[in-house]
């Protein structure tokens, strides 16, 4: 694990790799937040659902109780081993239809052992989006370590692990279809194309009457080619009038911004800022009463994503 090129460092990653083991395929729980951007784990098992998996640490559950993803993702320095049980379960890990995880971490020994490690990325040689016009900015740290040992020679032991992520990544926003120059004036020629539909109802036809200020009749089509008379359509040219823009839509006109790439926007200037502090401690004991074992966990972390939906813009008159 610890040598392959895991970005983010999660054992999670290598879920997949696994015969019958496919990636999130109805999106159940793959937007969960888990030790700040990780993978939460989010597979399908034996072709069950996503919520169907089961997954333990050291023997204990460590699941998120919402859509029972992983709710820990310990430090990769800190894992012995991990385990996918697709089918053919012991009794001892019932209640799961889909698979079962379960991951071990490492012990202390008579000896101190430790190690200490930082990962660095930054946009050097990062080129931009393809779609976006200027490259965003990048700037990850993950730095950590472990240190494990005996309290009690032959008797108690101890495994320590830390882990800190530092990230600044400037988020493509992808190409969002805004409102032109021209559309923000009521000006539609350039999708008069899917303006031929026609006035559904008497209903809608007084109300766009009132708000228009001229007649309006069931069944008119709201623009034809060539059309430049409320005789003929109900936008002349295209056009609506602003007189008959809603409070509403003159209000949030100046919060959409200008479109920068053909009829879109895109952007990734705004940058996502991830900072995740994880650690963990392992206690063992050999005593007469057999192999006892504690293991405590803690995670802080504090993401922020700029861009937390692409949806179309429409807007109304």
């Amino acid at each position: 694990m610890e040598a392959l090129p895991l970005n983010g460092r999660s054992y999670t990653d290598l879920l997949a790799l696994q015969p019958g083991v496919a990636p999130t395929t109805t999106g159940e729980g793959g937007g969960f937040a888990v030790s700040g951007n990780l993978d939460p784990g989010a597979v399908s098992i034996s072709g069950q659902r996503e919520q169907a998996n089961g997954f333990m640490i050291n023997g204990g559950s460590a699941e998120e109780m919402c859509y029972m993803v992983a709710g820990i993702v310990p430090n990769l320095d800190s894992i012995a081993e991990f385990r996918i049980l697709t089918n053919n379960s012991d009794a001892e890990y019932g209640h799961y239809a889909g698979g079962q995880v379960n991951v071990i971490t490492k012990s202390g020994t008579n000896q101190f052992h430790g190690d200490a490690f930082e990962f660095v990325r930054n946009p050097n040689l990062d080129s931009r989006n393809f779609y976006s016009p200027s490259r965003g900015v990048l700037h990850q740290n993950q730095f950590g370590g472990t240190q494990g040992g005996p309290i009690w020679h032959d008797k108690m032991f101890f495994f320590a692990d830390y882990q800190g992520t530092r990230m600044v990544q400037g988020v493509d926003t992808g190409l969002i279809p805004v409102p032109s120059a021209a559309d923000r004036t009521g000006d539609l020629t350039d999708v008069a194309g899917d303006l031929t539909q026609a006035v559904n109802g008497n209903f809608w036809a007084n109300t766009l009457a009132q708000e228009l200020g001229y007649p309006v009749t069931a069944g008119e089509p709201y623009y034809t080619t060539g059309c430049t008379s409320t005789a003929q359509c109900v936008f002349p040219n295209a056009i609506i009038p602003q007189s008959a823009f809603t409070t509403p839509t003159n209000a949030l006109l100046p919060y959409i911004p200008l479109p920068n790439s053909g009829p879109y926007y895109t952007t990734s200037a705004y940058p996502e800022t991830l900072r995740d502090d994880k650690g963990a401690i392992r206690l063992d004991a050999n005593t007469r009463l057999g192999m006892l074992m504690g293991y405590y966990h803690i995670d802080d972390f504090q993401l922020v994503n700029p861009v937390l939906r692409e949806d179309l813009v429409t807007w109304a008159f």
